[in-house]
């Protein structure tokens, strides 16, 4: 039994340490609520001269393993999305400036991408932003127009590669962030399994 019971554990464990390939993103924030494309009313243009984004203002901490949104199946070659400090960049500070950023092929659809690690956010406010001609992206995307605003989160747009942004009323884009399970949560969850199916099997065996 105790053989068992140490080679229950250790197996518990050793998926854990996985964990954090085979987790599924949990969204953590949504600027709006997902309307297909072909449901919706245009699209805003991301490209080397068109940023887009949303400013993301946390009341306590965050922390963030993916960005994405609702991007239109018409793209091409990489985007880039960025996490920086409100108001804290420009078309010639962004990669300087950016607390994480990652590159990736927009394919239409909601979409995540992740950042490569987890980022913690404290309290205070932050541009999601996405683009290209920056991070080595050099493509083109769209986030859908006209999806169903869950919060007051502000969208901006910026048509000079990110020196003035402005910020557009009266319409939603869906940007979102996600984060993945903590590891040492997943590995005492499994590993609590695993005691559970041991002792349901020791039970059975009486």
């Amino acid at each position: 039994m105790i053989k068992s019971l140490g080679f229950a554990t250790l197996l518990a464990f050793t998926f854990a340490s996985n964990s954090s390939v085979a987790a599924t993103p949990t969204i953590v924030f949504s600027s709006a609520d997902y309307v297909s494309e072909s449901a919706a009313f245009g699209s805003y243009i991301i490209d080397n001269t068109d940023y887009l984004g949303v400013r993301l203002t946390l009341s306590s901490s965050m922390d963030i393993s993916y960005i994405g949104g609702n991007f239109s199946q018409f793209s091409d070659g990489n985007i880039f999305g960025a996490i920086v400090r409100a108001g804290d960049w420009n078309s010639s500070t962004l990669g300087a400036n950016s607390l994480a950023h990652t590159v990736f092929a927009a394919t239409g659809g909601d979409q995540l991408a992740s950042l490569g690690s987890t980022v913690h956010l404290a309290a205070g406010s932050y541009d999601i932003i996405f683009g290209s001609g920056q991070f080595g992206a050099t493509g083109y995307s769209a986030l859908v127009d006209t999806q169903d605003a869950a919060s007051t989160s502000n969208m901006f747009q910026s048509t000079d590669a990110g020196v003035t942004i402005s910020a557009l009323s009266g319409t939603a884009v869906r940007v979102t962030a996600a984060a993945v399970p903590e590891a040492s949560n997943t590995a005492m969850m499994l590993a609590g399994l695993g005691l559970t199916g041991l002792m349901l099997r020791r039970r059975q065996s009486k």
